[in-house]
C-alpha cells in the first residue's frame, strides 16, 4: 500500500518580527490524533516540543517535521523569526531641575539600540511633537519621551520635572542720566531679590 506525504506547513509568514520579551505561536495547518509532531530550531531539534503548535521567542529558523500514522514523514518550509531589541533611549545632556523663567532647555533624545524611527514628546500629560529627537522645553513641565520601531516596539524615558524659577527684578535708585562735577562721586544702589549680583559700566562688568 502507497501512503503519500503530507507536507506541513506552519500558519505564519516565512519572515516574522516581534519585539524583545514577546513571543508568538507557530502551528500546523494539518493536525490529527495520529500525527506526531516534531519542531526544530536551526536544524536541531528541540526538547519537549512535540504538539502541533510552538511558542517561539527567540531568533532562529524554525521548521515543522510531521510524522503520519504510516510513519511517513516530511519537513516544512522554514520559518525565520527576527527578535528586534526595544528601544533605549535616555536624555543625552543632564536635565535641569530649575529652569529661568525667559529660558528653556533643549533636550535631545538618543537611542542606544539604534531602532527608533518615531520619538513622541509627552509634555504634562499632552503630546506635543513627532519626529524629532529635539525639543525645547520651558519650566513648570514634566515631560517624557516615548520611541518606536518601524514594527512597533517601544519604551520611554524617564519622566522629568523641571521648575521655573522667577527672573529677577532689580531697580536702581537713580534712573537716567546724572551729572555730577569732576572729582565726586554718586553712590548707587538697588532694590530686588536676587542671590548675585554685579555692577557694570558701559557693559564692561566692574570688579
Amino acid at each position: 500500500i502507497f501512503h503519500s506525504k503530507l507536507t506541513p506547513l506552519i500558519n505564519s509568514n516565512k519572515l516574522v518580527k516581534i519585539c524583545a520579551g514577546d513571543s508568538i505561536t507557530l502551528t500546523a495547518d494539518s493536525t490529527h490524533k495520529s500525527f506526531k509532531f516534531k519542531w526544530l530550531k536551526n536544524n536541531s531539534e528541540l526538547t519537549n516540543t512535540n504538539q502541533s503548535s510552538f511558542t517561539a521567542k527567540d531568533n532562529g529558523a524554525y521548521k515543522l517535521i510531521l510524522i503520519t500514522q504510516f510513519g511517513c514523514t516530511d519537513t516544512s518550509t522554514p520559518i525565520e523569526l527576527i527578535v528586534q531589541s526595544n528601544p533605549k533611549l535616555s536624555l543625552k545632556d543632564t536635565v535641569p531641575s530649575s529652569i529661568c523663567e525667559s529660558d528653556s532647555y533643549s533636550a535631545f533624545v538618543i537611542d542606544s539600540n539604534n531602532v527608533t524611527i518615531d520619538f513622541s514628546w509627552y509634555v504634562n500629560g499632552i503630546k506635543t511633537s513627532n519626529n524629532t529627537n529635539i525639543s525645547k522645553i520651558s519650566g513648570n513641565t514634566n515631560f517624557y519621551v516615548l520611541g518606536f520601531s518601524d514594527i512597533g516596539c517601544n519604551s520611554s524615558t524617564d519622566t522629568f520635572k523641571i521648575v521655573e524659577v522667577k527672573d529677577p527684578f532689580v531697580s536702581v535708585n537713580n534712573n537716567g542720566n546724572i551729572n555730577i562735577c569732576d572729582g565726586d562721586s554718586i553712590k548707587l544702589s538697588f532694590s530686588g531679590k536676587t542671590e548675585k549680583f554685579s555692577w557694570v559700566s558701559n557693559n564692561i562688568p566692574i570688579s
